[in-house]
């Protein structure tokens, strides 16, 4: 009898323990342990972790949504997956009511360029500076809101490869820590850090290796990358294409659509970036085909598609026409 009663408690104890734990069932939860098997997130606690997975089943409605409404790309669990929309803006972007150009005046090394009707004639329709072998790996900015830095980093470094030939990662640190008119990671301006660069030089990425945070600005003894000026490109399409096909990549600003947080693959096409904006960013067009612009960003390789995104072409998606900078080197 006694046996019998202990037996009866542990299958009404063990009903209760499925019964608490529901959500090991659930799919969402499944969805949760893959996020947590593929990007190793660090929760200080079980609380937090329970929190998280809140906030990532709500992210997860916010993927149906998006695949939806924007069909031609594809949207599904990236590394942001267990943040709020509230802290990308705060971690990943420039405040939107800001500019990528500084209110600083025009340094003798600005240009605004005209492209020729020559250089808008001989464009091809297709072209990938990736093939070229003068684009550097993916990088990651982490939670630091410097994308201004990686933006101008892989232009110059494309830019130093299109004249000698040599493939160097140099150093967003440098920037960060630097660049004085800039902020670190709560904002900064690719103009000025073309300027900085210009005066002072790039140390190589290994010499000056990245933090994730604002450290002391220091010299190191590696060799150092200089530019001779930057340009701004006419805020035309069909005028950008041309340019980069000619002279090389170039950074731009966005106003950035809350979908690119849960980009995975795809021709990304958002017609209402002003009503779903989280802030501005800043990344680097590679190359175009006649349909789409494709882009270098700095969210790792497990975004997107490898680490770039591709753009629909010709609608001047998020203002993407409006501020399209490029270093140059005599």
């Amino acid at each position: 009898m006694y046996n019998k009663a202990l037996i009866a408690l542990a299958i009404v104890s063990l009903g209760a323990i499925c019964l608490s734990t529901p959500l090991t069932h659930t799919k969402e939860y499944s969805a949760f342990l893959q996020y947590e098997f593929t990007f190793s997130p660090k929760f200080t606690s079980a609380e937090e972790r329970m929190s998280r997975f809140e906030i990532f089943k709500s992210n997860l409605v916010e993927i149906e949504k998006l695949n939806k409404k924007y069909p031609s790309a594809t949207f599904g669990v990236t590394k942001f997956a267990t943040w709020t929309k509230e802290e990308f803006e705060q971690k990943m972007l420039i405040p939107k009511d800001m500019s990528l150009r500084s209110a600083k005046p025009p340094s003798d090394s600005h240009i605004e360029y005209e492209v020729t009707q020559e250089e808008l004639d001989s464009a091809p329709t297709y072209f990938d500076w990736r093939q070229q072998n003068v684009v550097t790996s993916i990088k990651d900015q982490d939670s630091c809101g410097s994308c201004w830095a990686f933006a101008s980093t892989a232009a110059i470094e494309s830019q130093y490869a299109i004249h000698t030939r040599k493939l160097l990662n140099l150093s967003e640190q440098q920037l960060v820590d630097c660049e004085w008119v800039s902020q670190g990671c709560n904002y900064g301006f690719v103009n000025t850090a073309y300027d900085y660069v210009r005066d002072n030089g790039q140390f190589t990425y290994d010499s000056y290796p990245y933090q994730d945070e604002k450290t002391k600005c220091h010299k190191t003894s590696s060799d150092r990358v200089f530019i001779d000026g930057h340009r701004f490109v006419t805020a035309n399409e069909t005028a950008i294409a041309a340019y980069i096909a000619k002279y090389g990549p170039a950074a731009f600003a966005i106003i950035c659509p809350k979908a690119l947080m849960h980009y995975k693959g795809g021709v990304l096409e958002v017609n209402d970036c002003l009503e779903q904006s989280t802030g501005l960013h800043a990344m680097v067009l590679i190359g175009y085909t006649q349909d789409y612009w494709i882009i270098k960003n700095q969210w790792g390789t497990t975004w997107g598609e490898n680490g770039f995104v591709r753009f629909k072409r010709g609608i001047n998606m998020c203002d993407m026409a409006l501020q399209v900078d490029a270093p140059y080197i005599n």
